[in-house]
């Protein structure tokens, strides 16, 4: 009552969201059987705020199931929101992640935004008060070129293209992109390292690999003859553990391997 919210009818819907775009959030509430009500908020608290909207592109137009985080201060403590498609009984809040950012109008040093497709952006130094619209880049691959070459170059395709390889280490962008290397750091070591098992006719494999929802297929294959190549099935590959890398979505994996083949190769395939 303190604050005028003295609305005492059957409420069915709950609406967040800034109705008078000043950065503050305002509530709608859906009465059944009544009249609906708006609660403006008008409090004049002096703080700051930063409003962050997806724009999916590989991932639903709406950005709903992306996860933006923002850290205030570097160290500081972390706030995070989630887009989602349901965020009350018969009513919708507005798809946008709000954050409140206190007395200070310093930018945030840190705003980070991950998609359903698993692409992860993000941005340093945020200005304060402003609604900032995020469109995810076309596909994982975009965006994992966009860290690493400038606009001319990617327009230019030279360097950037699957087949390139521009720090001249043998492997082609496709293969750094899958093992969530650097395409402009040399790497001569073996994307996949082979060990000695416990027991007779098995080792243990180690290997990189960017596991993703969508967008990459990072495999591996066996072969008797250099030739013919097949897929190593799962009975044949126990994976025995998982460590994630700082890159977004990608995987160092140690698995037992049942010798069935002479050879082993890495393929990376990207979908459409």
């Amino acid at each position: 009552d303190d604050m005028g919210v003295t609305d005492s009818d059957k409420g069915k819907g709950l609406l967040v969201f800034d109705y008078d775009k000043d950065g503050d959030l305002d509530l709608f509430i859906v009465n059944n059987l009544g009249f609906p009500i708006l609660y403006r908020n008008d409090a004049a608290a002096g703080n700051h705020w930063l409003r962050v909207k997806p724009r999916g592109t590989f991932s639903n137009r709406d950005g709903i199931g992306a996860v933006v985080t923002i850290e205030r201060n570097e160290g500081g403590p972390m706030q995070y929101r989630e887009i989602s498609g349901g965020s009350h009984y018969l009513t919708q809040s507005e798809k946008v992640a709000h954050f409140g950012l206190g007395a200070s109008d310093a930018p945030v040093r840190l705003v980070k935004v991950r998609w359903p497709s698993g692409i992860e952006q993000e941005f340093i130094d945020v200005q304060a008060d402003q609604v900032m619209e995020v469109i995810e880049p076309e596909t994982p691959y975009a965006a994992w070129l966009a860290g690493f070459f400038s606009t001319s170059e990617i327009e230019n395709g030279t360097e950037t293209s699957l087949s390139s390889d521009p720090d001249g280490d043998g492997r082609s962008n496709v293969m750094e992109f899958g093992l969530g290397l650097d395409p402009r750091s040399p790497d001569q070591s073996s994307p996949i390292q082979v060990m000695k098992g416990e027991r007779q006719r098995e080792v243990l494999i180690k290997y990189r690999r960017r596991n993703l929802p969508r967008g990459v297929r990072v495999m591996i294959e066996q072969s008797a003859d250099l030739q013919n190549w097949q897929a190593v099935n799962e009975d044949e590959l126990e994976v025995v553990s998982l460590e994630s890398d700082d890159d977004w979505g990608v995987e160092v994996v140690t698995a037992r391997w049942t010798l069935g083949a002479s050879f082993l190769r890495m393929r990376v395939g990207l979908d459409d």
